[in-house]
């Protein structure tokens, strides 16, 4: 059944969102290989603006992550100290998506997107003062799959899991010391509401 009439058919619409990030991995150091980065669980921000037709969806979206420092390990001894700052990631990804059942009010998608993101590291200080305040642009994809919920024809309430999977970034810390850091992978559950015009 619809959701108080008759779904737009094919359509442009527009979505904001927000929702909890999970880092998947310890930052790994690849270059020296020597320590561990950690960071905590985070917040997320996105907006995107798409086009919906039968089956398929496309978008540009941009979002906003953010996570807290926690601590580095040394890997040979474990030891650990403890961090200050933070990790933000800003991206812009173009999305495709295949909806499934999408006459009805509750309907599930599966996307994928690739572009860029911003990886920063901001004031991450480390006791004695040495800190890395850097950023990069590097390649990143993403795996997206979630259910929408029709509150009317026009507006819809989104639910979704998304993985993001940035490139390595090279960032240099205060002291001149260039790192490559690997494992930027994110777990993320988002809850959006879109319009549909």
């Amino acid at each position: 059944s619809w959701a108080m009439g008759t779904k737009v058919p094919g359509h442009f619409y527009g979505k904001i969102g927000g929702g909890y990030v999970m880092p998947v991995d310890d930052v790994e150091e690849e270059n020296l290989d020597l320590t561990e980065w950690t960071f905590d669980n985070g917040y997320a921000g996105l907006a995107s603006v798409g086009y919906e037709w039968d089956n398929w969806g496309v978008e540009i979206e941009g979002s906003y992550r953010s996570m807290d420092a926690d601590y580095r390990k040394i890997k040979a001894s474990g030891t650990r100290s403890n961090l200050s700052g933070d990790q933000t990631m800003i991206s812009t990804m173009a999305n495709l998506f295949v909806i499934f059942m999408p006459e009805r009010d509750i309907s599930t998608y599966l996307g994928a997107g690739a572009g860029m993101t911003q990886v920063s590291w901001n004031n991450v200080r480390l006791p004695g003062g040495t800190q890395v305040d850097d950023s990069e642009w590097v390649f990143a994809w993403q795996a997206i799959a979630g259910v929408s919920f029709d509150l009317t024809p026009r507006i819809a309430l989104e639910l979704d899991y998304r993985y993001l999977r940035p490139s390595e970034a090279d960032l240099t810390d205060s002291a001149g010391t260039k790192y490559s850091f690997d494992d930027l992978h994110t777990h993320n559950v988002m809850l959006g509401i879109k319009f549909r015009f």
